[in-house]
Formats: C-alpha cells, sequence, structure tokens
C-alpha cells in the first residue's frame, strides 16, 4: 500500500509545482484572507493541526511550506484519510481526525498490537465509503461557487443507488481491488489499489513511477 501511495498524486498534493504557485499567488492575493483555503485538502493533517500559519513578512503575507517537514510534504498521507474519525460535511476537509485511533475496514489483533485500530462504515459500507472521499473533493468557496463538484456530481447520477447492482462507489472505480498482501507477512485476500488513479497529470520532474 505504501509504494502504491507513494506514486499516487496524494503523496504529491503540496509538492505540486502548480499547487505551491497557486497557493502562494492566492495568499499574497488576499493580503492572507485565503489562509488555509488551499491548504485544508493538500494538507490536511498539517493544516487541521495550525502548522501553516499565515504570516506577514515585509508587508506581504506568506504561507511557508516547509518541506522538510513530513506533516506537511506528504500532503494526504495515510494517517490523513486512516485517522478520519467523522466526516462532518462533504465539502472543503470538513473532517474530525483522532490523534490516537487508526480507522479501516477491519481490524485485527495483530493491527491492535501496533496501533490501536476500528472498524468504520466510512471504509466498508457501501452507503457510506464515498463521504470519506467527499469530504475533500468537492469545493465552496466563500461566495457560495463550487470550484470542484467531483462528489456532487456522483451523489446526483445513477451510480449514486445503494443496494442495487449499479451502485458504485467512488472506491470502486478509483481504487480496484487485486488479490495481494497488506503486509509482507499477511494472509493473502482480497486489497483495494492505493495508486488513486485518476485524470491527473503528473508535472514534478522527478515523479516516481511516472510509468505506472
Amino acid at each position: 500500500h505504501f509504494e502504491q501511495w507513494r506514486i499516487s498524486m496524494h503523496a504529491f498534493a503540496t509538492k505540486d509545482p502548480i499547487f505551491q504557485a497557486m497557493n502562494k499567488k492566492g495568499i499574497e492575493n488576499t493580503d492572507g484572507r485565503l489562509n488555509q483555503f488551499c491548504v485544508q485538502c493538500h494538507a490536511p493533517n498539517a493544516s487541521l493541526r495550525d502548522q501553516l500559519p499565515v504570516v506577514e513578512k515585509d508587508g506581504r503575507f506568506t504561507m511557508e511550506l516547509d518541506m522538510t517537514n513530513p506533516v506537511i510534504s506528504e500532503g494526504v498521507q495515510c494517517t490523513t484519510c486512516h485517522r478520519i474519525e467523522a466526516v462532518l460535511a462533504t465539502q472543503n476537509a470538513n473532517i474530525s481526525l483522532s490523534d490516537t485511533t487508526f480507522y479501516g475496514a477491519g481490524t485485527s489483533a495483530a493491527a491492535q498490537a501496533a496501533h490501536p485500530m476500528e472498524a468504520s462504515p466510512l471504509f466498508s459500507d457501501p452507503a457510506q465509503k464515498s463521504i470519506l472521499c467527499g469530504s475533500c473533493h468537492d469545493v465552496l468557496n466563500p461566495n457560495g461557487v463550487r470550484l470542484d463538484s467531483t462528489f456532487s456530481a456522483w451523489y446526483a447520477n445513477s451510480y449514486n443507488n445503494p443496494g442495487t447492482p449499479n451502485h458504485r462507489t467512488c472506491q470502486d472505480c478509483h481504487m480496484p481491488t487485486y488479490l495481494g498482501r497488506i503486509t509482507r507477512d499477511g494472509p493473502e485476500k482480497m486489497l483495494h489499489s492505493h495508486t488513486f488513479v485518476g485524470v491527473y497529470q503528473a508535472l514534478s520532474p522527478n515523479f516516481p513511477g511516472r510509468p505506472e
């Protein structure tokens, strides 16, 4: 899972040069009022833990993106999704993160030995799984303009039909299943890919796994 994630766009959510340039421009052009609007989804762990303050330097506003801090540089990381204890609204990263517990489709004694782990319907219930993605993949600006309607578009279409053969969650398409091991010595079972395949283009010159 880690090797898949590290070549995904989630792993490059803050490293992406277009994101960095646009966030910088937005902070400067709004005299800092943009604040957490972009980083709340591109670096949720850092944003929710107040690690990305807007500061004023010589009359100009800026936000330091410390790429030596993995909480910032790794963007949407394992602990972003797997520590979500609640989705408060399906837009603008309106989520609650646990400081102690990890969540997934299930748990085991081996998982509990490593860290507190709980099963969550956000990872297993077909009627709730897409809500997990919708927490960031729908963006509404302060003027009420919807900048990203990925979740809204899915929610309003015929694939959102729980209990029917036509129902498809976000994960069904963007995290396809395969037979493998979740850990090196674990049992073989059906897993979800963590490359998060989609339409986005890798722009970073040193982007790993470009062929994949």
